[in-house]
């Protein structure tokens, strides 16, 4: 959505961030407190991402954006893919609002992984799952070509059990944190965990990025970007109320509008 987080303008993003928020982070049916309930640490079993890529323009200007994909996309066990339209939020799920699509794709003829796969166990695996799993996970840690591959400093073969602790920690937790710290030292990247409230950011926007300031250094830390896989800032405008104050038309949409 357009406008600028703070303003007037930028409302709509910040009813959309609350709300992704509550659900994820904060609210009492949100999924990191749910789990919680059973486990003492959930961020060893799951990771909250997101996509930034960064480009040279041809002037040699860097610049940087986050990556949006609309289609949502679900990959159980390397087994089963669901693939369509619908977010997980009541106005895909209930049926009776928005209209969607999507699809499961199952392979009729399932092989068996030889090799001790997930964490160490022996599992069933569709091969088209499987492949398109690793696929997606290849491009963003940023090992999908094969000038890619034969520069990465991983071993590859981790890709074949996304849960084990060498796969999960070791690459992609580490990847994706990695490249969040290597964007904000260079362009001073929004959203970003020091960003907790709006004078944050209007302070930060008043800095001249290393992109512009030094923009030889700032090529050689971005030789060390990978992919385009972040670690979504949960801090981000955390000490900030983001719901409509009470005079803003915003207040006025019903709040299923937003759920």
């Amino acid at each position: 959505m357009e406008g600028e987080l703070g303003t007037p303008t930028g409302e709509g993003q910040q009813i959309i961030l609350h709300y992704l928020r509550m659900s994820i982070y904060k609210g009492p049916s949100a999924i990191i407190p749910r789990l919680q309930a059973f486990i003492d640490k959930p961020e060893e079993y799951i990771s909250i991402c997101m996509l930034r890529k960064w480009e040279t323009w041809p002037d040699g200007r860097l610049t940087h954006e986050m990556v949006y994909v609309h289609n949502k996309l679900m990959i159980v066990d390397d087994k089963r893919v669901i693939v369509g339209s619908a977010n997980i939020n009541d106005r895909s799920m209930l049926g009776s609002r928005d209209s969607e699509l999507a699809m499961l794709i199952e392979d009729e003829l399932e092989e068996v992984n030889e090799v001790k796969h997930f964490d160490g166990a022996s599992v069933v695996v569709g091969k088209f799952a499987r492949r398109f799993r690793r696929i997606l996970m290849a491009e963003h840690l940023g090992v999908l070509s094969k000038e890619q591959r034969a520069n990465a400093d991983w071993d590859l073969a981790l890709l074949d059990d996304p849960v084990g602790d060498d796969f999960f920690h070791g690459v992609w937790v580490a990847c994706a944190s990695k490249n969040a710290e290597i964007m904000e030292e260079v362009f001073l990247s929004i959203p970003s965990n020091n960003l907790k409230t709006f004078q944050h950011i209007i302070n930060r926007r008043t800095l001249i990025p290393m992109s512009r300031s030094d923009p030889d250094n700032a090529k050689n830390k971005l030789n060390h970007h990978r992919g385009q896989l972040e670690i979504f800032p949960a801090d981000f405008l955390s000490n900030e109320n983001l719901l409509p104050s009470w005079y803003s038309v915003n207040n006025m949409v019903p709040t299923e509008t937003w759920t």
